[in-house]
């Protein structure tokens, strides 16, 4: 080697350091992470129970709509899923689905209870009304949801709910223990 080429070649490693991350900085990086994903992953969870408490609203809901559907061509409520014909399992993730087992023929409910204590209970009822302005009854339905996760919701969290006669008042949701979401 020329004692030019040295030269150069010792120049070019000073000026071009090419000596990577040093631990330090990447114990920085991580810690910067770490911190992140702890700020994120409460609210990821928030999110899935979301998810989960949003699937069990439409489910009910639906059963409601099913059951007015149902009591339009049959003379009381179903008391069961399967004879909706709906489509819809007694299950999904996370909750239960459990429909008034009195037949009926002026009122009925279904309950979305879940195993998790960090979800809300649910509970839905479709009730035949005497109108005001006709003389046919009208079917009414509310949906409620726990005020408090983990706390099972029955048919005691309505008020004017009569599954015995014709009621003039429409269902409502006793404001201690679920709101209503009609």
């Amino acid at each position: 080697m020329t004692t030019e080429f040295k030269i150069r070649f010792i120049r070019y490693g000073q000026i071009h350091d090419n000596s990577g991350f040093t631990l330090i900085e990447l114990l920085v990086v991580i810690v910067i992470i770490g911190i992140l994903s702890a700020i994120a992953l409460p609210s990821f969870f928030r999110q899935a129970n979301q998810a989960k408490q949003t699937e069990a609203r439409i489910y009910v809901g639906t059963i409601n709509r099913a059951q007015q559907a149902y009591r339009l061509e049959n003379p009381e409520f179903a008391t069961t899923s399967a004879s909706l014909g709906a489509g819809l399992p007694p299950s999904s993730k996370g909750y239960t689905y459990t429909l008034s087992t009195t037949p009926s023929a002026f009122a009925t409910f279904v309950t979305g209870t879940s195993s998790d204590p960090a979800l809300k209970a649910y509970i839905g009822a479709v009730q035949l009304v005497q109108s005001t302005t006709t003389t046919e009854p009208i079917a009414v339905s509310i949906l409620c949801e726990a005020l408090n996760p983990g706390t099972p919701l029955t048919v005691s969290a309505l008020e004017n709910y009569s599954s015995t006669a014709l009621s003039t008042t429409n269902p409502v949701c006793k404001d201690t223990v679920a709101k209503s979401l009609n």
